[in-house]
C-alpha cells in the first residue's frame, strides 16, 4: 500500500466531539476544538475590562491600551476566517468574498493610528458588529458552517460586552 493511502486510510472519519446544541436550540452542534479555543482566545479581552474597571491609574491604562491591541488582533484573526471561507468556495474565491475578508485589517489600521482610545474602542466595537451581521449572512447563503453562529454570536457579545465595559470605564471612571 502506498504512503499516501497509509495516511488516508488512517484519518479519522469521525467528525470531533461537539458542545451539543448550538445557542437557540439549533441542531448544528459546535465542535468542542472551536467553542473551547473560542471561549479561550476572549478569555484575555474580559479579565482586561474587568482591570480597566478594578485597577488603579496606571493599570487601567495599560488594561484598555492592551485590550484595544487585542481586539484588533482578534477582528483581524476574523478577518482571515472570512479569507479562509472565501478560498473554500465553489467554483473559488470572488471578489467580494476576499474583500470583505481584508476590511477587518484596514480598520485596524485605521484604529491603530488614531490615538483617542474611546474612538479605538467605539470602532472595535461597530466592526464587530458589523462583521457578525456579514457572517450571519454568510452562514445563511450557505458560506459557512451551520454551527458557525452558534459560537459567533456569543463570542461577540462577550468581546463587545468586554470592549463597551472597558469604554464605559474609560468615560466614567
Amino acid at each position: 500500500m502506498s504512503e499516501a493511502a497509509t495516511f488516508l486510510r488512517d484519518v479519522p472519519k469521525d467528525v470531533p466531539p461537539a458542545v451539543g446544541p448550538a445557542p437557540g436550540g439549533t441542531s448544528h452542534p459546535i465542535p468542542q476544538p472551536a467553542a473551547a479555543l473560542g471561549y479561550l482566545g476572549a478569555l484575555p479581552i474580559v479579565v482586561l475590562a474587568v482591570a480597566a474597571w478594578l485597577g488603579d491609574a496606571g493599570l487601567k491604562s495599560f488594561a484598555i491600551g492592551t485590550e484595544i491591541m487585542l481586539g484588533a488582533l482578534l477582528l483581524v484573526f476574523i478577518g482571515g476566517v472570512r479569507w479562509g471561507l472565501a478560498m473554500a468556495a465553489a467554483p473559488g474565491p470572488g471578489f467580494a468574498s476576499l474583500a470583505v475578508s481584508v476590511v477587518p485589517a484596514l480598520l485596524v489600521w485605521g484604529v491603530l493610528t488614531v490615538e483617542d482610545r474611546a474612538i479605538q474602542l467605539g470602532i472595535l466595537i461597530a466592526a464587530f458588529l458589523a462583521l457578525l451581521v456579514s457572517d450571519l449572512r454568510l452562514t445563511a447563503r450557505g458560506g459557512a458552517p451551520a454551527w458557525y453562529p452558534g459560537l459567533r454570536v456569543p463570542l461577540t457579545v462577550l468581546v463587545v460586552g468586554a470592549l463597551g465595559a472597558s469604554l464605559a470605564a474609560l468615560l466614567i471612571r
